[in-house]
């Protein structure tokens, strides 16, 4: 398997791009990527479980995965429509030409044309949506309750509800669980101890950390350092 990923010049989004006969796991960490593979254009949603990904042959995936809000703020599609999937891009974003010239993104081309139609979309989208999509995250980061962060934004509960469900596919609790697990999963990486991982993650205790590890991966905090 070859692998290689870079960091592009908006919003944060990684260009990555995979050679792969193998099956590789996915665990849960908010993002939406936009993928290019034989020729065309899908996206991988948000997803709430582990997901297995099966290819054969080297077959080459290139993608650009955006933060958690990023993609249906930049592309105007609701995240809850495609959770757990991965789906044709036109399928759900019928003037998806207009912002991807298929005619400039070509297989020698793709690592560079991709993340560029990108970068000239997110400077048509309203700045207001990006905003609320940064704002929406940060709340969830901060592990406020929801009630308090509904407040903090002047809306009820069902509206704060309904923007998560459309920026991030699902509510803020869920939001915060994948994103203190991602939290936890690169410190389990760099391979700190599982104790201090879940104490700075903000679990209750390694028993904790390692239920929620098993719900989100698939596996245990030991199996995914390796």
């Amino acid at each position: 398997m070859t692998y290689r990923e870079s960091r592009a010049s908006f919003l944060g989004a990684i260009v990555w791009a995979s050679r792969s006969s193998v099956r590789e796991t996915i665990v849960p960490d908010g993002c939406i990527d936009v993928l290019w593979h034989r020729n065309m254009l899908s996206l991988a949603g948000p997803t709430t479980r582990p997901f297995v990904s099966r290819s054969t042959g080297g077959e080459s995936l290139v993608g650009v995965r955006l933060a958690p809000g990023i993609a249906p703020a930049l592309l105007g599609l609701d995240a809850h429509e495609i959770v757990d999937m991965r789906v044709d891009l036109a399928d759900v974003l019928p003037h998806y030409l207009t912002i991807f010239p298929l005619a400039k993104i070509t297989p020698d081309s793709v690592e560079s044309s991709l993340p560029q139609a990108l970068a000239l979309q997110a400077e048509r989208v309203s700045s207001r949506r990006l905003a609320r999509a940064a704002q929406l995250r940060s709340a969830a980061r901060s592990g406020i309750t929801v009630a308090d962060a509904a407040r903090i934004m002047y809306v009820s509960e069902r509206q704060l509800h309904r923007e998560c469900l459309m920026y991030f596919g699902y509510g803020m609790q869920t939001l915060k669980r994948i994103l203190r697990f991602q939290n936890a999963y690169q410190q389990i990486r760099r391979g700190r101890a599982l104790a201090e991982v879940a104490m700075s993650s903000g679990y209750s205790d390694q028993a904790h950390l390692s239920r929620e590890v098993g719900r989100l991966s698939g596996v245990s905090p030991r199996a995914l350092r390796s």
